[in-house]
């Protein structure tokens, strides 16, 4: 099943729409704050565009929508950002959201590799610590248009944190994790193309035509940041010194493969994936604005941390 909260008038295709008000395309009236009348592990996917900002108790609304998906479900969700006079001044907002509301969306276990990309670790009280289990897979910036004709893609970020009105909106997709999963599935699914808002689609295509007739250069619009994935983790295989580069056959056969962009505002793209057993190859070209969480540092810089750990206490790296 699946299912778009606050749908409005524009509900998300192939979706049921839950709305407290009433509308031609609400399916169930129902104040989801309260709770989301769906049994356990019944829902595949969740949008939420544009409807969690009017929440007063997000958490509980969170752990809603965790009860209701099953394992590895997606949940896409499009929110005003805080920085931003118009939304500070909407006496509806009750909810803000910005880069560190993953933080207090996920499990303390998961915080360690966010931590290592943020550079930011939040405090908890006790009553305080949400113990959800959802995953990260994407955040993205949407820019006002002035700032986007403005600055460039890695001024956006620097005064992003200095000042207001350069941030207009923030769209996160997480996948809800009741079993354990690998850092690479992680990865994988983070680089594939996920459903978004219809209003974000057509922003897009926008760009896009745009970009192509106008002379900003492609790379305005693209991603820097480049990855190549083909062995699953294997905890097991022989560890390789850290530091040492794969050679020519490594890479031939699809071993880890980047280039560094700049900073945290980059875009995910996926060159090729080409995987044992089958599976097929990911979306080429992902298209994305920009995409400030950094997949590379947070899982596979989690997994190589991993294997180095185990290297080091066996003796295998020195």
């Amino acid at each position: 099943m699946r299912i778009d909260l606050g749908c409005g008038s524009d509900k998300h295709a192939n979706c049921t729409g839950i709305d407290i008000q009433p509308g031609k395309n609400v399916d169930i009236v129902h104040d989801f704050e309260q709770s989301i009348p769906l049994l356990d592990d019944a829902v595949s996917f969740v949008m939420a565009s544009r409807s969690l900002e009017y929440s007063r108790d997000l958490l509980t609304v969170m752990r809603e929508i965790y009860r209701v998906c099953e394992h590895k479900a997606l949940v896409c969700i499009l929110a005003p950002y805080s920085r931003s006079a118009l939304h500070i001044a909407n006496p509806a907002i009750q909810t803000y959201f910005n880069e560190y509301t993953p933080f207090y969306l996920t499990s303390k276990g998961y915080h360690r590799d966010l931590e290592m990309t943020f550079g930011f670790t939040p405090n908890y009280i006790p009553e305080e610590a949400p113990g959800l289990g959802f995953r990260l897979l994407r955040m993205e910036m949407f820019y006002f248009p002035d700032v986007r004709a403005t600055y460039k893609i890695p001024d956006r970020e620097e005064i992003r944190q200095s000042l207001i009105d350069v941030a207009d909106e923030v769209m996160y997709h997480f996948m809800v994790v009741k079993k354990p999963v690998t850092n690479l599935e992680c990865c994988v699914l983070a680089a594939s193309k996920l459903e978004e808002p219809n209003r974000i689609a057509e922003w897009r295509r926008r760009e896009l035509s745009t970009s192509a007739t106008s002379q900003i250069p492609r790379e305005t619009f693209d991603n820097p940041l480049y990855i190549e994935l083909a062995e699953p983790e294997d905890t097991g295989s022989t560890i390789k010194p850290a530091g040492k580069p794969p050679s020519s056959a490594a890479k031939r056969k699809g071993a880890l493969k980047m280039k560094k962009g700049k900073k945290r505002s980059r875009l995910i793209r996926v060159k090729s994936v080409a995987r044992e057993g089958g599976d097929p190859s990911l979306q080429r070209n992902t298209s994305a604005s920009h995409v400030l969480f950094d997949i590379r540092d947070l899982y596979i810089g989690a997994a190589w941390r991993a294997i180095r750990q185990s290297g080091e206490s066996d003796g295998s790296i020195g």
